[in-house]
């Protein structure tokens, strides 16, 4: 269905729209006083503020590259998305993910960003540091990670489990993983029926008192490589490798730099959730595969 380009040009468009729309939203809401910074209008869209919203972001970001002359249209919603993100949103992940894809995209687009572009981009890049800086729950939230982790490091294994942090207890959950993929054979692991169980007794025995807390490790890499072994891990990587090199084939530049970027945001934030195994970014993942990949372009020529 989705190598009709028509299907996949409508449902991104269909994404980018409902995206910049909820941001937009909740950004104003927040800036009214009718939602604290931070929060949001419905718990579920908290979602938006991580691969979603970032990689909408960088999909305008290469159109505007692209298509200079859009201008404003582009601008736009490229600016709610980002003071969304910045001004009302506490989702560490979308802030890391931010820098991570705009390193990635200026390496792709490095020949345009330095060359004629380029003091509109460095301008462009200098403003949104000083915006972000001057953001009191980035900086509240970025701080807390620092603080997070110097209270993990003084703990004790039991203190660590008795009293979790969101980043202690991450870190926790990649200790006590690695010990059972130690365990278990390296080749294949423990399986995904067996894993829940294993995982638990495994933390039970550092004094953990709440199962439903340890039913994965909010690490991909590690999640695989524990119930799939070395090969699921391979096989697994391997489906984004394949997704790559279809994308790098594509004439169309918004098509393959936004897919390549995309792919680098997904497998930047499986690193600290488990987006494939029960996360809606896993879902929304699959949806870009198939809008980026099946058609044979998506911008639609001009008549």
């Amino acid at each position: 269905m989705f190598a009709h380009e028509v299907v996949a040009r409508t449902t991104l468009w269909a994404l980018l729209a409902s995206s910049v729309f909820i941001a937009g939203l909740n950004l104003a809401l927040t800036a009214v006083g009718r939602l604290p910074s931070g929060e949001y209008f419905m718990p579920s869209i908290s979602h938006l503020y991580g691969q979603i919203l970032v990689g909408c972001f960088f999909v305008f970001a290469q159109m505007l590259l692209n298509k200079p002359q859009l201008s404003w249209r582009l601008l736009i919603p490229m600016l709610i998305l980002l003071t969304s993100l910045i001004f009302a949103s506490h989702r560490r992940t979308g802030y890391v993910l931010l820098a991570g894809g705009l390193l990635v995209w200026t390496v792709l687009n490095k020949d345009k960003l330095f060359g004629k572009y380029r003091r509109w981009f460095l301008g462009a890049v200098a403003m949104a540091v000083v915006v972000a800086l001057s953001s009191p729950v980035l900086q509240e939230r970025m701080l807390l990670v620092v603080s997070e982790i110097q209270q993990f490091q003084a703990q004790t294994p039991q203190e660590r489990t008795a009293m979790p942090t969101s980043v202690g207890i991450r870190l926790q959950y990649y200790l006590t993983v690695w010990d059972l993929i130690s365990q278990s054979n390296p080749w294949v692991g423990v399986g995904s029926i067996s894993f829940p169980e294993l995982f638990w007794e495994v933390n039970e025995k550092l004094g953990g008192t709440e199962k439903t807390m340890y039913s994965n490790p909010h690490n991909e890499y590690l999640y695989i490589l524990a119930t799939k072994g070395v090969v699921g891990l391979v096989l697994y990587l391997g489906i984004f490798v394949q997704a790559c090199r279809v994308a790098w084939r594509k004439t169309d530049d918004v098509q393959r730099m936004s897919l390549l970027v995309f792919v680098f945001l997904f497998l930047l934030s499986i690193t600290s959730n488990s987006m494939m195994i029960d996360m809606e970014e896993g879902h929304f993942m699959m949806l870009i595969l198939l809008i980026f990949l099946a058609p044979q372009k998506l911008v639609q020529k001009n008549k």
